[in-house]
């Protein structure tokens, strides 16, 4: 037998030389040897109870809770050069862009022009999908990528336009207009298009303002720590549903058909009605330019590109060369004039002048703007650290709040709405090669060359070919439901989530959706609590602790440990307590058999109110009481006289769930049964001491580990 020199001796039940609890053996079995006989090497150290543990490892120098709230401040050159460098991230990029530049600078031209051949197809497509003009849309894949390379920290996010948010934005506008810009005048016909665009685009920008206001306060608060909250499976049925709403959206461009505009509960059901109503009058050449390009962009995209990916350096930019051969086809074929076909119009060249944001609508479109910002926020940080953790790096989620809110406020004084993350376009980031985040500033260059001297060009786009374009970007979305049948078999509650939330996103509203599934997933959490593991388990003959059977309870068993994998709080202790009489000892029904219970609980009296003194007639007090008479002594012969709740899987615990265990301790104490507590985690142990749960229970009766506890109860059952 080996052993391993001890931590210095502290008093446990008593003074240091009246100890009776020495040491506890931990035996480790041998995984080499293949012999019948298992070899094991003994460690043996002191019991320590949690108490033992504090004081032995006692942090000195603690910092006040006063320093945590208000750190002293210092000032000087070097602070503000470090909060310059906090909030403007661009300063260390090109404090250290002098590292490897040619390779950093190679890697960057290449891929922001490579992503800027994606931002401008997107751009038209999505600014249609918001409910505004193309040339919007435009401007929303310029500024957010300008601003945020100068605050952002992801060397792969492009922060710009993306489809989610253009429909979250759509049903903004649209709202507002139906609510507030037509009840303004009596007849619709005093409406000019122009004055419903500028209401739509001082919308567009109020959303923008917003939901940046909402980042940056995030930011400030820091956040961040809430990305540990989302769930791929609720991120999963949102984002199908999104993508649902999104085809929906285009149907009727796609078809050449005029549909009302539709909003709340049951929108895609009604869409779908008035859809099917206008059939008849569909376009058929508009049908025709939307499978044209469907087939080839897929064509391009899922074949071309797949099968001569190791040939073709830079994949083909299918979207622009879609848009590029239909602009031409379109412009000399006269579309426009032959087939009634709807084209996307003039594009005035050039950028506008930064405007205020329209203050007066913050109120009414604030409630919508915290469900933007919830997807901008979780939708932008999951995509980040995907690729921080493909690349090897690492992204602050506090510095990518302020940059997703500074990016757009900046984006507020300019006809845009909100930014958000495509994943597309990171993945072109990624797999080009992108070195920082100055890939954005050769992506904003191109983009002044489209908006000055490019733009007008396309005015003879068909806007089918951009319905096409969406149709095939949402698809990767909508596939997502091939991931059904695996969320099932590995875990049934995501399968649940990722339902409810996409059903109710279809069958509802995406906002419903939105709601329903952040229930869905509380809800889970819970029942997951109520349905976790309970198990009971003993010592063997090497010392591990296994499992209990039915019998060994009948067989002589007189410590147990009971253990539930799950926090203890107001939902889950009542369950607690249940399983813990009903497998181990129910001290209610004990009280009934005779009155030995009543002599058996002289023990447990003298372990609540001195322990110390459990060390000397702990063991004559339990041999008295036990020999009182024949019959209690058959009684108790095979009773359960330890019980030990290993702690080690509570996470989290409340004030129920102390008073819970509270009542533990004196019904057992009643009939004679010790209860120990081992393992504690931190959590659990700092909420203890800062309760009343020890001015009832003393702390000697909480120890470190398992074994402490089983080696203490072995001891005194001797």
């Amino acid at each position: 037998m080996a052993f391993v020199k001890p931590v210095p001796s502290l008093p446990l039940f008593a003074s240091a030389d009246d100890r009776k609890f020495s040491h506890v053996t931990l035996d480790v079995l041998s995984k080499d040897d293949q012999s019948d006989q298992f070899p094991t090497i003994n460690i043996s150290r002191d019991i320590f109870t949690q108490s033992d543990i504090d004081d032995i490892y006692e942090d000195d120098g603690k910092i006040t809770k006063s320093r945590k709230i208000c750190p002293p401040i210092k000032c000087g050159l070097k602070t503000l050069c470090t909060i310059l460098s906090y909030y403007l991230p661009i300063i260390s990029v090109l404090r250290h862009y002098s590292e490897d530049w040619r390779g950093k600078l190679i890697g960057d031209i290449m891929a922001g022009i490579s992503v800027a051949c994606l931002h401008f197809p997107q751009g038209l497509a999505y600014g249609i999908l918001a409910s505004l003009t193309p040339v919007e849309g435009l401007y929303s894949s310029f500024f957010p990528v300008l601003f945020y390379t100068i605050f952002g920290t992801s060397q792969h996010m492009s922060f710009a336009t993306d489809s989610v948010i253009a429909i979250f934005t759509a049903e903004v506008i649209d709202s507002q207009v139906k609510s507030d810009f037509y009840p303004r005048f009596n007849t619709t016909s005093s409406i000019s298009d122009h004055e419903l665009l500028s209401y739509k685009v001082s919308v567009s920008a109020g959303c923008t303002f917003v939901c940046g206001a909402i980042l940056v306060t995030m930011g400030i608060f820091r956040m961040g720590f809430l990305t540990t909250l989302q769930s791929k499976s609720f991120i999963g049925g949102f984002t199908t549903a999104a993508a649902f709403h999104i085809f929906t959206s285009q149907i009727h461009k796609a078809f050449g058909i005029e549909i009302p505009l539709v909003k709340g509960v049951g929108k895609l059901v009604y869409t779908f009605m008035y859809i099917f109503e206008q059939l008849k009058n569909s376009n058929v050449a508009s049908i025709v330019i939307v499978i044209i390009c469907v087939i080839f962009i897929i064509f391009l995209k899922d074949f071309i590109n797949i099968k001569y990916k190791v040939k073709l350096r830079v994949p083909l930019p299918a979207d622009l060369m879609t848009i590029i051969l239909a602009t031409i086809i379109s412009y000399f074929a006269k579309l426009e004039q032959n087939y009634d076909i709807e084209v996307v119009g003039s594009i005035p060249p050039g950028i506008p002048e930064p405007h205020l944001p329209n203050l007066n609508i913050f109120v009414s479109i604030f409630p919508q703007c915290i469900q933007m910002t919830c997807i901008i926020f979780f939708l932008s940080i999951a995509m980040a650290k995907v690729n921080a953790e493909h690349h090897e790096y690492e992204v602050n989620d506090t510095k990518e709040l302020m940059a997703y809110g500074l990016t757009n406020l900046g984006c507020s004084f300019f006809p845009c709405y909100p930014a958000s993350v495509s994943p597309p376009r990171n993945m072109i980031l990624s797999s080009m090669g992108s070195r920082t985040t100055l890939n954005g500033a050769f992506t904003s260059c191109v983009m002044i060359l489209v908006l000055y001297l490019l733009s007008q060009l396309f005015s003879a786009l068909p806007v089918s070919a951009l319905a096409a374009m969406i149709f095939v970007s949402v698809k990767p979305l909508l596939l997502q439901v091939r991931t059904l049948p695996k969320l099932f078999r590995v875990n049934k509650y995501d399968f649940i989530i990722w339902m409810c939330t996409c059903l109710s996103g279809i069958l509802l509203d995406l906002p419903y959706g939105l709601i329903v599934g952040i229930a869905v997933s509380i809800i889970t959490i819970i029942v997951q609590g109520q349905w976790s593991e309970v198990i009971t388990k003993r010592r063997d003959s090497h010392r591990v602790f296994i499992k209990t059977s039915k019998s060994d309870k009948e067989n002589g068993e007189k410590v147990l440990v009971f253990q539930m994998y799950a926090s203890l709080y107001f939902a889950t202790s009542e369950r607690f307590r249940k399983h813990l009489y009903t497998m181990t000892v129910n001290p209610l029904k004990e009280t009934r058999h005779s009155d030995v219970t009543t002599r058996h609980s002289d023990v447990t009296n003298v372990l609540d109110h001195s322990l110390a003194s459990e060390t000397s007639i702990g063991s004559e007090s339990y041999r008295s009481c036990t020999t009182h008479t024949e019959t209690d002594k058959n009684n108790t012969e095979h009773r359960v006289k330890v019980i030990i709740i290993d702690c080690s899987g509570m996470t989290y615990i409340d004030i129920q769930g102390i008073n819970t265990l509270s009542v533990v301790f004196e019904e057992y104490r009643r009939v004679g049964i010790a209860v120990y507590l081992a393992g504690c985690t931190p959590y659990v142990w700092k909420s203890l001491k800062a309760s009343d749960f020890f001015n009832f229970v003393s702390k000697e009766r909480i120890f470190y580990q398992i074994q402490d506890a089983y080696q203490a109860a072995s001891e005194i059952l001797t």
